[in-house]
């Protein structure tokens, strides 16, 4: 008689859940019990992590063997798109740089200034994501600098009152395969407000960051500032209190919005005819942690979806760069059939700084191309096909 000794015997006429239903599930009943019980007149809705073309100072591997940014998303397409979905308050929160927010309000779009600023561990080698909100063109050099310590970037943050989010807590850059248990519990006591619904991020991610945000109560955290000599009112205003937050952390523009954070601003309507803007009650909803994220559960198909978008755009965008030739993207058409040309980038015309390696269509000027990055993007082409 055959015997299947890695299956659980299911009881009669019960059906158990797979691992992924039973996930999302249970994530879906978090959001649910979850959602805001203040008034709907007094919500605001914001995604509070998405990315457009000025996310070019990059963390990832492919970009920066490439120097591509990480999206070719313009400001504006983003905000169209972050309004026709229902947003009453938006930022952008690229890498390293809040160059997006400056262009928008230059143009007369209230925007909250934000970005997601790597910064770093010095005592365990690790980098991490930290969305940082409401800064001035002033601050955002000091903040700049200071990303080489979190220590630093979180005691600067915390004195001048600049609400900061902790997303994806999961995932972040480690040279040790697996993290020390004491790195998680320096993130419970250095950060207030954490990430628990990430667009990119598959549900079993989004739901151990939930649930492990939710275990941390007070003695708990007392310990763990005991045990690693911290203060945690160094860095938090309210550090036993954790805020949720939501965000899509949307690079394409396919996701953007269905993921994000309600607000609580009590006499938002009021508010909003008395004057006040949408970035600045979204700011101070921040700061006193009323927030509660909405979204769906991430799956593998958006991860999926961002992927091949990001190679299409890069064919898009890839351009001849050879003396004598003609400009044309990577694929052009001939004899009906797309095929490659060669390889080259254009920077924008009027970057500040020089090179930033962003790709430009009709970019003026020879741009650097070189053997060993055709060889790259040869690879990289050769990987995603499998």
């Amino acid at each position: 008689m055959a015997c299947d000794h890695g299956r659980v015997p299911e009881p009669p006429g019960f059906a158990l859940p797979s691992f992924r239903t039973a996930v999302h599930q249970r994530l879906r009943d978090l959001l649910d019990g979850n959602a805001p019980a203040f008034p709907e007149a007094d919500r605001l809705r914001i995604d509070l992590h998405c990315h457009d073309r000025n996310s070019d100072v990059t963390d990832e591997l492919w970009g920066r063997i490439l120097r591509i940014p990480e999206s070719w998303l313009e400001p504006r397409r983003l905000h169209k798109t972050l309004r026709s979905r229902g947003a009453t308050a938006w930022t952008v929160t690229n890498h390293n740089n809040a160059r997006s927010c400056w262009e928008l309000l230059e143009q007369g779009v209230d925007t909250l200034s934000a970005a997601e600023w790597t910064c770093v561990f010095p005592e365990h080698d690790v980098s991490v994501h930290i969305l940082v909100y409401g800064f001035t063109p002033e601050q955002e050099p000091e903040l700049e600098r200071r990303r080489r310590n979190v220590y630093d970037f979180l005691r600067y943050c915390r004195s001048h009152d600049l609400p900061v989010v902790q997303p994806h807590p999961l995932y972040f850059y480690a040279r040790e395969r697996r993290p020390s248990r004491e790195l998680f519990e320096k993130f419970a006591i250095l950060f207030e407000r954490f990430e628990v619904c990430n667009g990119q991020r598959e549900a079993w991610q989004n739901l151990l960051a939930w649930e492990w945000v939710r275990s941390l109560d007070r003695d708990r955290l007392e310990g763990y500032a005991r045990k690693h000599g911290l203060d945690p009112f160094e860095f938090c205003a309210d550090p036993w209190s954790k805020g949720a937050a939501g965000g899509s952390d949307d690079h394409i523009g396919a996701l953007v919005g269905l993921t994000g954070t309600w607000l609580e601003v009590p006499g938002l309507e009021q508010r909003l005819a008395a004057g006040a803007m949408p970035s600045e009650l979204a700011l101070e909803a921040l700061r006193a942690k009323r927030m509660n994220p909405f979204g769906r559960p991430a799956d593998e198909e958006n991860l999926s979806t961002a992927i091949l978008d990001y190679l299409d755009q890069t064919a898009i965008h890839y351009e001849d760069s050879r003396p004598g030739c003609p400009r044309r993207s990577w694929y052009s058409r001939a004899g009906g059939r797309r095929r490659p040309s060669c390889a080259g980038w254009r920077p924008r015309p009027g970057s500040r700084g020089g090179w930033t390696g962003r790709l430009w269509p009709g970019g003026s000027g020879p741009a650097p191309c070189s053997s060993s990055r055709r060889a790259s993007i040869r690879l990289a082409a050769r990987c995603w096909r499998g």
